[in-house]
């Protein structure tokens, strides 16, 4: 099996991202974030006001892609539960990783994809 090239993967992942966190805006723009700090608080959430409606960021990309599709028909079901299963996989094989660094940004990221995926499968 051949691997697109890193771009159109980076970009694939970005989109992906970007779909979960446009399906989540409500609920981004509602939760509080404490990082301790009041002032910092505030910064955060203006960000990610500013991330949310961002006019470039949804005129280049209003709908990345609409997902309800991937999970309809047949192979839907069974794609959703390959997905998972190889999404547990990869972060089962995390916990290899021999650099503590390596393998806490490995995690992190990890992470972030498996909340995007929770949003895309809700």
């Amino acid at each position: 099996m051949e691997l697109a090239p890193p771009s159109l993967r980076f970009y694939f992942t970005f989109l992906f991202v970007l779909r979960a966190v446009t399906k989540a805006a409500d609920y981004l723009e509602q939760a509080e974030y404490d990082t301790g700090n009041h002032e910092e608080d505030l910064k955060t959430q203006s960000l990610m006001r500013q991330l949310l409606y961002n006019p470039k960021l949804q005129d280049s990309c209003p709908l990345p892609f609409d997902e309800a599709k991937l999970w309809k028909g047949q192979s839907g079901p069974p794609l959703k539960q390959q997905i998972q299963n190889q999404f547990r996989n990869i972060s089962a094989s995390m916990d290899c990783v021999g650099c503590d660094k390596c393998r806490l940004w490995g995690k992190l990221q990890v992470l972030d994809l498996g909340a995007a995926l929770k949003i895309l499968f809700c």
